[in-house]
């Protein structure tokens, strides 16, 4: 990707022109392989950014985190076919992705940022207490965020 490899100068620059505008909107994609691959993309640029954008980013990976853990249907897609994808895929990588993001910037500085990425984290666990999510998928998040 071209912005990952772009130096700092000129990522922070396609951050605020092209990545925020074309991507606040994600989350309510139809598409389950663009949510998914914007999630990862937000995630990566988050995890690298130091900058105001970062609370940018984080809002939009939010967004895509916030979204029901309810499936569709008796049964979910993994319960039908093992092989086949969750349709709450992108949901899965915000929360792995904030993970990864509050492991490297617990150890940097702004401390601010290691803290809203914290919270996110809780008032996403808190949702699924008050909605009572009970899906495979919500209980593989739950599980990810107790042991990291």
């Amino acid at each position: 990707m071209v912005i990952l490899s772009s130096p700092s100068p000129f990522q922070e620059e396609l951050i605020e022109v092209a990545v925020i505008p074309h991507l606040s909107g994600i989350a309510e994609d139809r598409d389950l392989a663009v949510r998914r691959q914007a999630t990862q993309l937000l995630v990566d640029l988050a995890e690298s950014c130091s900058t105001h954008h970062f609370t940018s980013l984080l809002d939009i990976i939010e967004r895509v985190a916030s979204r029901s853990l309810v499936c569709p249907g008796p049964l979910e897609v993994s319960e039908r076919d093992p092989t086949a994808e969750s349709p709450m895929e992108d949901v899965r990588t915000a929360i792995r992705g904030l993970l990864e993001i509050l492991q490297s910037k617990l150890y940097s500085l702004p401390a601010s940022h290691a803290s809203r990425v914290y919270e996110l984290l809780i008032g996403h666990l808190q949702l699924h207490y008050k909605n009572k999510y009970s899906s495979a998928v919500a209980c593989s998040i739950r599980l990810q965020v107790a042991y990291t």
